[in-house]
């Protein structure tokens, strides 16, 4: 019952009342920008998984989730997935990167060097994979569209 009535909030209102009047015309509404949708984290994108969310990266949209995965890449050995990360879809790929670093060294699987997409660079994580790990991180950086 509680997904229910977080799909029926985040998706119709009770129309307010026209200016000047003390009554609204009570008439259930989809709600538009005009009055506010939730962000995509916290709105329910599907009432089977209340869990998974929309997310867009590029031309890309999906409900659903994330997953990263981490993978050997020595040349004298066979690659190996060692370590699998799920997160909700809308969760940016950079914040993912402590955690995981933390994770790793738990297993004592840290990486000298962490090759990783654009998604996963910033300044500050690339001086904490240095600080926190003594991880090299490395990948492209994004351009700067500022």
């Amino acid at each position: 019952m509680v997904v229910l009535r977080r799909v029926w909030l985040q998706n119709f209102h009770v129309a307010e009342p026209p200016t000047g009047s003390s009554e609204g015309d009570g008439r259930i509404r989809w709600r538009t920008e005009a009055e506010g949708i939730p962000a995509a984290l916290a709105m329910v994108a599907s009432p089977y998984d209340p869990d998974v969310h929309y997310a867009k990266k590029r031309a890309t949209t999906w409900i659903g989730y994330k997953v990263h995965l981490t993978e050997t890449c020595d040349d004298a050995e066979p690659p190996l997935i060692v370590h699998v990360a799920t997160t909700p879809a809308p969760v940016v790929d950079r914040a993912v990167l402590d955690p995981l670093h933390a994770a790793l060294a738990t297993k004592d699987l840290l990486p000298a060097r962490h090759l990783v997409d654009a998604a996963y660079i910033d300044a500050d994580g690339l001086v904490a994979a240095a600080r926190d790990h003594d991880v090299a991180l490395t990948g492209p950086v994004l351009k700067d569209n500022q």
